[in-house]
């Protein structure tokens, strides 16, 4: 693209971000969203430490780095905006989670005790609850959350926080309690009913466990919920049903679930399945090198040498170094040399004729 039409790009790019339709209001001040178009870029608002801070300015900047995991705010940057604005109530909260994404809890701590009037209560005891639980203070972070629900009893977020905490407690039952207390109040969490499950299956209740993911619409669910359920069929001896997921996913082209097939049926010791799952994963990735090893090994174990061969050869054609495979035909070249001198030997062998007149002569 020439110069000519790069300026034009641009141009057009800036006509576009200007229209109304891309402006957010925040406040007072305007926010452009963020818009890409190869090396050019229009980024929202940007601070300049050297102008006068105004507080509505600072709040929206600093939402707008903490949607963007605070890419912009450097340690020097939030010591200058709490040396200036750090008596502003909302300021000093955004901060202290700064400061807590940056795990520099003892910073969050002191924004959030800071003697600041107007600062969001519910927000402040919920973080404070996080914080102590990151340092191992659960009784503190019990203290806070309960502070916390006091405020919003209808916030499932806020349940499901306290069911962590005991979590970490290593008391189970209370975690439990919280958990599904979170569930009753919010059932699009899918995440909660895994939790639930797992603590049930830790406890050897695999049906009680299963319910609770049954709960979830495993095809829409997350891979978590999946693998918990395999896992809790395994547990119970339920292979087949916990295949049944595992194939349902490598149809719609979860590779993962098919190499979790392929190592079930190697321990197993169940070649032909281990071949058929392998010869799945490679009509969706023809160059999967992990099924490519696999069929080698297994056609290894068979007898059938020069089909291993083939596709030990088929990851060196991938990967000329790749010291697995190489070592793989080494190893079934030294068979197959062994078998040929072993053949070779027993036809070198002479053999008579019992019946024939000149060894009959010869015995008597």
């Amino acid at each position: 693209m020439n110069s000519k039409s790069l300026t034009i790009l641009f141009w057009a790019v800036i006509s576009l971000c200007m229209d109304t339709s891309c402006v957010k209001r925040y406040g007072k001040y305007e926010m452009y969203n963020q818009l890409s178009i190869g090396q050019l870029e229009l980024s929202g608002l940007s601070l300049d430490l050297d102008e006068p801070l105004h507080a509505e300015f600072v709040i929206q900047y600093l939402l707008q780095e903490k949607r963007k995991h605070w890419d912009g705010v450097s340690p020097r940057v939030a010591r200058k905006l709490t040396e200036q604005l750090g008596t502003e109530p909302y300021i000093c909260f955004l901060l202290a989670e700064y400061y807590f994404d940056q795990r520099e809890y003892d910073l969050a701590l002191q924004h959030l005790n800071t003697p600041v009037e107007g600062m969001p209560e519910l927000e402040v005891y919920d973080l404070k609850s996080k914080i102590y639980n990151r340092l191992g203070a659960y009784d503190l972070a019990i203290d806070q959350i309960n502070n916390a629900i006091l405020i919003n009893s209808s916030n499932s977020t806020l349940f499901d926080q306290k069911a962590n905490i005991y979590l970490h407690m290593k008391d189970s039952l209370s975690a439990l309690t919280y958990y599904k207390q979170a569930w009753s109040l919010d059932q699009s969490k899918l995440d909660i009913p895994v939790k639930v499950a797992r603590l049930y299956a830790d406890q050897g209740e695999l049906e009680e466990a299963i319910s609770w993911l049954d709960r979830v619409d495993l095809d829409q669910s997350s891979p978590e919920v999946r693998a918990v359920k395999i896992k809790i069929y395994r547990s119970q001896g339920m292979d087949l049903e916990a295949n049944a997921i595992l194939k349902g996913q490598l149809d719609k082209g979860d590779l993962s679930s098919g190499k979790e097939l392929v190592n079930f049926f190697k321990a197993r010791h169940k070649a032909d399945s281990v071949l058929h799952y392998a010869s799945v994963i490679l009509e969706q990735d023809s160059v999967n090198r992990d099924a490519m090893m696999d069929k080698a090994e297994m056609y290894d174990l068979k007898g059938y040498f020069s089909s291993s061969i083939q596709y030990y050869e088929q990851v060196l054609e991938i990967d000329s170094l790749d010291q697995e495979a190489i070592e793989g035909v080494r190893k079934v070249n030294g068979k197959i040399a062994y078998l040929r001198k072993i053949r070779e030997r027993k036809e070198s062998i002479p053999t008579f004729d019992i019946a024939s007149p000149e060894l009959k002569k010869t015995l008597d």
